[in-house]
């Protein structure tokens, strides 16, 4: 936006589209002979069709190391007056890839500054990165998988300019994408300067990532045990925890989402997952995850898990979620079966003073008391 002298407001509008490119078969495009092009289907923003254009092995022979791209435009969808010769569009562009393992898109390259609209034309009707990034960075950096490589386009076409008269109109800020570049970095060994070995597998992560998210692995990382892990090449052994919840909690650390579940199809895994989750959110203060796993919990009680739940909470100072499990005990008609699940009988064994307080508490809790000779019955067997 720029203001005349003569206090008119020059409005440059733009109209946004985005497409994404999947190269599927990408195996099958590496050897071709540099200048070889795959071109996506058409799309059309602002009135122009364009296409995504991927070099597998760079325009020249000088380029073979790297992957090109570019933006390039087709025709015109409506000839503009109806005159003769191509079609002359001018927009911004940002040409990125998208991470499979977060769906999320990393923008590898800026067109110059990052805010240079660029004219595309008969005599240039293509623009992007010559070298857009070392085809071998790319494959290690896992955004390849399944033989098949997403590159997302966003075009913004500059309209004619409007010009209306009278005060500046306020502008608003762009969305926040900070989320978006953090969770590209997951998984991202390029950058890595950390790996955690949980039982044998690798995940390679950031420092100063984990140290932000995450107390225990601040101390562990930046304080007196950072030695040790110099000492070992900047490799850290976790224990007492399984790859595919390690896995989960690192995604939540990168992206602050329960994403790494979805997944799951059966409840029972989901429910089991989401405990070992919460044991690994407390036992490494990643707070807020411990808090959702705890609300989802509290939504997933049952007459065969409400009593090993009840025991974790107690465990991990769950209070919403032993307050929801006492809740559950007091107003269940299924008394019986809960006290024959295995939850019920470890917990005996392991917190009979538990125990004791918890009856108390469910007895003042309960508007019919005809169940409770039955239960104190049973415990004295």
């Amino acid at each position: 936006i720029r203001i005349s002298a003569r206090n008119k407001v020059h409005t440059m509008a733009t109209v946004e589209g985005r497409h994404r490119f999947r190269v599927a078969g990408y195996g099958a495009t590496k050897g071709a002979a540099p200048g070889h092009r795959v071109a996506s289907g058409t799309f059309t923003v602002g009135g122009f069709d364009w296409a995504v254009v991927f070099y597998p092995e760079g325009v020249t022979a000088a380029d073979m190391d790297f992957v090109s791209v570019y933006l390039e435009l087709k025709n015109a969808a409506a000839a503009a007056g109806g005159g003769g010769g191509g079609a002359v569009a001018r927009a911004f562009y940002d040409l990125r890839l998208i991470h499979p393992a977060t769906g999320e898109p990393r923008s590898v390259r800026w067109p110059m500054d990052g805010s240079t609209s660029r004219v595309f034309s008969q005599a240039f009707p293509a623009w992007g990165h010559l070298r857009f990034m070392r085809r071998r960075e790319l494959e290690e950096m896992g955004f390849v998988r399944d033989d098949r490589l997403t590159i997302e386009c966003v075009v913004n076409v500059v309209l004619d300019p409007v010009v209306t008269a009278g005060d500046a109109p306020e502008l608003d800020h762009p969305p926040s994408n900070i989320l978006g570049h953090l969770a590209g970095l997951l998984g991202d060994k390029g950058t890595a300067d950390v790996t955690l070995v949980v039982r044998g597998e690798e995940f390679a992560a950031h420092r100063a990532v984990l140290a932000m998210r995450s107390p225990v692995f601040k101390a562990a990382l930046y304080g007196p045990m950072k030695k040790s892990t110099d000492a070992n090449a900047g490799r850290v052994a976790i224990d007492g925890v399984e790859p595919a919840v390690f896995r989960a909690l690192l995604h939540f650390i990168y992206t602050d989402t329960t994403a790494a579940m979805d997944d799951l199809d059966d409840d029972d895994d989901k429910a089991q997952m989401i405990m070992h989750l919460l044991e690994a959110a407390d036992r490494y203060d990643v707070e807020r995850l411990k808090l959702i796993c705890e609300l989802m919990l509290c939504k997933s009680i049952a007459v065969d898990t409400v009593a090993a739940t009840l025991a974790m909470a107690d465990q991990h100072h769950c209070q919403k979620l032993k307050e929801a499990c006492i809740e559950f005990l007091a107003t269940s008609k299924k008394m019986e079966g809960i006290m024959e699940s295995q939850g019920y009988e470890k917990m005996k064994l392991s917190c009979p003073s538990f125990m004791v307080d918890l009856w108390e508490i469910i007895g003042r809790k309960m508007t019919s008391y005809s169940v409770i000779p039955n239960i104190y019955a049973r415990d004295k067997d």
